[in-house]
């Protein structure tokens, strides 16, 4: 990408090995095997058509599937011990989905009423079984998998 540095965050959820190269000698890997360079072009273009229909998808969602959507991907990467508690203002939730607050507001409320979401003074709390009913409620309109 022509970067002359690129920092990121690796969470790994099994041990690994790490191997740590410099720009240049990336590079010249890439240059001289096709192999890799092929491999490194499908990954990067697997990962854009899958962000592009993600986003494209979200942004079509009614407000409270969006928000569904929202909670079961957040549950999927940040739950521990089959439990989420998700800090924040639902202004901050309006910010990532794109919702008004009062949208927000309705859907956590609908969400509390059909049990699929509890709140511990300002945090949401999704357990297990809730997360599985807001994974089906998500599922019937869009294919997760």
């Amino acid at each position: 990408m022509d970067y002359d540095l690129y920092r990121t965050t690796l969470r790994a959820m099994t041990n690994c090995t790490v191997v740590k190269i410099s720009r240049v000698m990336f590079e010249k890997w890439m240059y001289s095997d096709i192999r890799a360079m092929k491999y490194e072009a499908k990954q990067v273009g697997e990962y854009l058509l899958e962000e592009g229909r993600n986003s494209r998808l979200f942004l079509f969602m009614q407000g409270a599937d969006r928000l569904a959507l929202l909670l079961v991907e957040r549950y999927e990467k940040y739950q521990k011990n089959d439990c989420l508690h998700m800090k924040g203002s639902q202004r901050d939730l309006a910010d990532v989905t794109g919702l008004c607050v009062k949208s927000i507001g309705r859907g956590i409320k609908k969400f509390m009423e059909d049990g699929l979401l509890t709140k511990e003074g300002k945090q949401i709390v999704i357990n297990r079984q809730q997360y599985e009913g807001l994974k089906r409620m998500v599922s019937e309109k869009v294919d997760l998998e």
